[in-house]
């Protein structure tokens, strides 16, 4: 729904003409809908039109002849179907049904019928009895009516006009709230009346609105970031939030508060932010990686841009492989995952980046002891496509260069990663972007062994929304992991070690907002191809004996479905199924064994070979998840959470922390999920 009727009051505070420019329409306009001739028009000319999607579905265009101005083809369109609209001296054209909108200073037409207004002319602005902005949404006639109603919106910063994900929306009168999800979209559905609502967000001030709900609107507001003050430390929780989430062990990270903790080298890093969540732990000094709650490294699902990170480190552990610079949200499931997401037991680490600033270019570089980094952001096009670019690199092997010790001398260690982001709103309905992430380390100590790795990631989205109450999100998406260990010194025992994984994904997410019912459902597939490790002579003086693990090939698809309902005030349930499919590919050797005897040699008994596709083993099975939220009052809950998930890559390693030469590894013939 487009229409905020709050627009329509606000715009009275100024005296306004009713009349417009004479805007010529110089296309061909006959059989258009009403909402493809707004866009035209919007696009042509300094306009912007408010409505009702409801209001107008039926219109469309006719051949007007003689009729060529803005405004003479609106009255005609709309005569006779109780819709007026106002044109304010802004450009602003609002659409109405049943009521009309005037200036305090217009007089009334005979036979309209008006919404109340009011005079501010001499208060310079809106206010009320508690200073708050005051608000009304729906059709006042209908204000002795009962039932409930949805409200819902978009929430924005007020600067960057990026989303703002994680705010909290709260009724104190009717104690109940919700929270703006990933595209900072966020539906309530109250009874008809006035309330006050608070929009609170860490590193933002606290919004209050006073709002007149006479029936269903869209009430979208942005945001102003504010600075925290470094005095005392006070510790609270946020009680709103934990009290309404449906999840259980669902924990964001607030990225103000991130910025200014104390950081390892001048760097802010995500993971060791992490580390502070109860149930989550270290898996050792110099590593970046994690366990929560007993599992290990390998069962965390860490998402950026949508896809997996197989390496989460620079630097020995040291520095995150992801750039702070460019995060806007971090999210922990550690509980009650999503069915959205799947392939790991213990937890999905979600990490959502920034747009970059659509309004005009900013950027900022630094340098800490070790390292610096650049970010530069702005629009190509205000407002419709934008881009953010940032990056990091060490110097540490100049550093290492000027110190007396020979075997730190002698060693060498660095990294740099470069994220880049192109985004582009097409209109109202279709958004797109694209991102990339190349990352690169190499370090020696004090020997000839040389080691390297990378991690690329490359994703493409695309988000459409049907209505205020049903978008979806289209991701194809691709993460590139590899290692190679390398020694030179000696040549005829010169080798190379590779590993590499390279998996490519698609995605389809649906969310449907119906009363007190949020579905979400979709699709996702993903390939995965995997070179477990070539050991290779370096060149041809080296007499290394080639070996070479055969390389393994498969396909994990999943279909979901959950519904998160509000059954009443205190009470809310999250269930959802997850199908999730396992698909072993050839070309491939498979051996079998005496299952009566060890698996070595002598007890293999057959050995059979699959061509190239053919299907040689497949896991299924169903993943329930389900969360209730029972509220005892207004400062208690009790939440009841069942999780059932599927692993089918697996991380092998000889050390408790993680290291280049960790290697993955897919489920397979004998390897159970």
């Amino acid at each position: 729904m487009r229409l905020r009727v709050i627009t329509a009051v606000l715009l009275l505070i100024f005296p306004a003409i009713h009349s417009q420019e004479n805007y010529v329409i110089d296309w061909d306009f006959a059989g258009q809908s009403f909402e493809d001739f707004v866009l035209k028009a919007e696009s042509r000319y300094p306009v912007k039109f408010f409505y009702n999607e409801e209001w107008v579905q039926s219109l469309t265009l006719g051949n007007y002849r003689d009729k060529r101005m803005l405004n003479e083809i609106l009255d005609t369109l709309l005569k006779g179907n109780s819709i007026y609209y106002y044109t304010s001296n802004a450009g602003n054209i609002i659409l109405t049904r049943n009521f009309a909108i005037k200036s305090v200073k217009e007089k009334p037409d005979e036979g309209r019928s008006y919404i109340p207004g009011m005079d501010y002319s001499g208060s310079g602005g809106v206010k009320s009895v508690s200073g708050n902005l005051v608000v009304d949404i729906g059709n006042p006639a209908d204000r002795n009516k009962t039932g409930s109603v949805t409200i819902s919106g978009y929430i924005t910063n007020q600067v960057t006009k990026e989303t703002v994900a994680g705010v909290t929306v709260y009724i104190p009168k009717l104690s109940a709230g919700t929270i703006s999800n990933a595209h900072g979209f966020y539906t309530l559905t109250i009874p008809r009346g006035s309330y006050s609502i608070r929009f609170t967000f860490i590193g933002m001030k606290e919004r209050a609105i006073d709002l007149n709900l006479y029936g269903p609107g869209e009430l979208s507001l942005e945001m102003i970031s504010v600075l925290i003050p470094l005095k005392e430390a006070v510790i609270t929780a946020e009680k709103d939030i934990t009290l309404q989430r449906l999840e259980v062990g669902v924990e964001k990270i607030n990225i103000a508060s991130f910025r200014l903790m104390p950081t390892s080298m001048g760097e802010s890093d995500i993971t060791k932010s992490v580390l502070l969540i109860p149930g989550v732990h270290s898996v050792g000094e110099g590593s970046a990686g994690f366990n929560v709650r007993g599992g290990s490294a390998d069962q965390n699902l860490i998402l950026l841009y949508g896809a997996p990170v197989y390496n989460s480190s620079h630097f020995f552990g040291f520095f995150s492989a992801v750039n702070p610079d460019i995060i806007k949200d971090v999210t922990l499931y550690k509980g009650g995952i999503p069915c959205r997401y799947g392939g790991r037991l213990a937890s999905v680490l979600e990490i959502l980046p920034r747009d970059g600033n659509r309004r005009e270019f900013a950027g900022n570089t630094g340098i800490s002891p070790i390292t610096a980094h650049f970010v530069a952001e702005g629009p190509v096009k205000k407002d419709t496509v934008f881009y953010l670019i940032a990056g990091r690199t060490t110097y540490s092997d100049l550093i290492l260069g000027l110190i007396e010790n020979p075997a730190l001398r002698n060693s060498r260690a660095s990294f740099y990663d470069l994220n880049a982001r192109i985004a582009c709103d097409i209109n109202k309905k279709n958004k797109v972007d694209f991102s990339a992430y190349y990352s690169n380390d190499s370090f020696r100590l004090n020997s000839d062994t040389t080691y390297r790795y990378q991690n690329n990631i490359a994703a493409l989205r695309w988000r459409h929304y049907f209505s205020n109450r049903f978008f979806s999100a289209f991701t194809v998406n691709n993460s590139f992991y590899k290692y190679d260990i390398s020694s030179l010194r000696v040549p005829q025992e010169a080798f190379v070690l590779t590993h590499r994984i390279n998996s490519t994904g698609f995605k389809a997410d649906f969310n449907w907002f119906q009363g007190r019912n949020e579905f979400n459902f979709g699709a996702d597939i993903n390939r995965y191809d995997v070179i477990p490790g070539n050991y290779m002579p370096a060149d041809d003086s080296s007499i290394v004996i080639p070996n070479s693990i055969e390389r393994q090939r498969a396909f994990e698809t999943a279909l979901y479905f959950e519904d998160k309902y509000i059954i009443t005030d205190f009470l809310s349930i999250n269930a959802g199924v997850r199908f999730a499919s396992f698909f072993a590919l050839g070309p491939q050797t498979v051996i079998k064994y005496n299952p009566d005897s060890p698996r070595n040699i002598s007890s293999i008994t057959d050995t059979i070979i699959f061509d190239r596709l053919k299907n040689y083993k497949t896991y299924a099975g169903p993943e329930l998840r389900l969360s209730a939220n029972f509220r005892l009052n207004d400062n208690s809950s009790l939440k009841l959470n069942y999780n059932h998930t599927r692993q089918y890559l697996h991380m092998l390693s000889n050390t408790s922390a993680i290291s280049p030469s960790d290697t993955w590894k897919l489920s397979d013939y004998h390897l159970r999920p």
